[in-house]
């Protein structure tokens, strides 16, 4: 029987104290404290392999020793997925927002904006108090199809950002959104009360082939950064620009940068290479320019003078960053950075200084400096180990990079 626990988002939450891990697990596998679903909650219909899954969240503080502060699952009778994906955020209050995918009814709280089960699997957007006692509030987000949520933010009124995919053709939309045309897999972008009973704005963005929503970033100006990851080639970049069309293989990214209403592109343009371009993460920096990072099998990225390799690795996959400004009409820097087979990037920060943190999957050959804490890349050649690597933020300088795995895969 399988557990399977993501932890997301390191840097960022370390700031605050508070660690939070992710995963899935079947009845009896992960530990609960006195929290949500250990006070008398009955955890239903999750036997055996291949029975149906809850999802399952930790709370460890920041330190030596990471204890566990508070754990929970939390579901219904179907299943209900915390991995691979679960977008979580922390708001003014302590309060833990997160998102995850349900198959289960009966999961909503009272005079939330959707109180029932869309059907083919929801997103659930959910908030928990600090210490995982009480569901505060719970919204399911969906129609008829299939969803999934890939990025959750908070602004500095509250509001809840979420972005992800959709297949329901009657997923919903608000009056006056950036665009309401569904055709396909389509990305979305939704905005939410603290109360998560009101859906304030809601936008589709995407074109004719299929297309989801990677990430989300909240701009200090009130504006909302979204990138798709994209196999369309009739979406509409605006002029001046760094690229107004599709590069070639099997997916691009779309950068778009949306006012706050989510009812006008302010600004959006293309990104990629001559190959497929994969799972893109965002931040943005204290000039509201904005940070992309991403995995991809080009060779052709624009690179910046002094990158700091300015070469796809030779690897399958190299991870790509890139720093552009807020008009998305130059790149700033950019860099590959990569190893001898798969690289992948699954989290962005910013230090006060301006230096950029990354952290994900890396192969063998993945650049490490000396005295790190594991030089050593310790998996298989097809395989990965975690890592964490700090660069300048002009994206010319490894400041400091290390491996975090075991012997077989990370």
């Amino acid at each position: 029987m399988e557990v399977r626990y993501r932890l997301r988002q390191l840097v960022s939450l370390v700031s605050v104290a508070v660690i939070l891990a992710w995963g899935h697990s079947f009845a009896g596998q992960a530990p609960a404290t006195d929290a949500h679903q250990s006070q008398g909650v009955q955890i239903e219909g999750i036997t055996g392999e291949g029975g149906q899954r809850d999802a399952s969240l930790f709370r460890r503080n920041a330190g030596n020793t990471h204890p566990l502060v508070a754990a929970t699952y939390l579901g219904g009778s179907a299943q209900d997925q915390g991995w691979p994906s679960t977008p979580a955020a922390i708001d003014a209050a302590g309060n833990i927002v997160f998102a995850i995918l349900t198959y289960s009814s009966g999961l909503a709280t009272s005079g939330s904006y959707q109180p029932g089960y869309g059907g083919g699997g929801d997103v659930l957007l959910v908030k928990m108090d600090p210490q995982l006692t009480s569901v505060l509030a719970a919204t399911y987000l969906g129609g008829s199809g299939a969803e999934s949520a890939f990025s959750l933010s908070i602004d500095n009124n509250g509001h809840i950002y979420v972005g992800g995919l959709t297949s329901s053709s009657n997923f919903p939309t608000t009056l006056g959104a950036y665009d309401i045309t569904r055709a396909g897999d389509e990305g979305f972008v939704a905005k939410f009360n603290a109360d998560l009973d009101t859906l304030l704005a809601s936008t589709f963005v995407g074109g004719s082939a299929s297309d989801r929503i990677d990430d989300i970033a909240l701009s200090g100006d009130g504006s909302v950064y979204a990138v798709i990851m994209t196999a369309s080639t009739n979406l509409v970049a605006t002029p001046g620009t760094i690229d107004n069309a599709y590069s070639g293989g099997a997916s691009d990214y779309f950068l778009v940068r949306l006012d706050s209403g989510l009812t006008a592109a302010l600004a959006a343009t293309y990104l990629g290479g001559n190959s497929d371009e994969f799972r893109a993460r965002l931040h943005t920096d204290a000039n509201n320019d904005i940070y992309v990072t991403g995995c991809t099998f080009s060779t052709n990225w624009p690179m910046t003078p002094g990158a700091f390799d300015a070469v796809n690795g030779g690897g399958s996959m190299d991870a790509i960053i890139l720093h552009i400004d807020k008009e998305l009409t130059t790149i700033l820097a950019s860099t590959y950075i990569g190893g001898n087979y798969t690289d992948w990037i699954y989290c962005v920060d910013l230090a006060a200084n301006g230096d950029l943190y990354i952290s994900g999957h890396a192969s063998g050959g993945w650049p490490v400096t000396s005295g790190c804490f594991d030089p050593t890349y310790g998996g298989p050649i097809d395989a990965e180990d975690s890592y964490v690597t700090r660069m300048s933020g002009d994206l010319t300088t490894l400041k400091a990079s290390t491996f975090l795995g075991g012997a077989a895969w990370d």
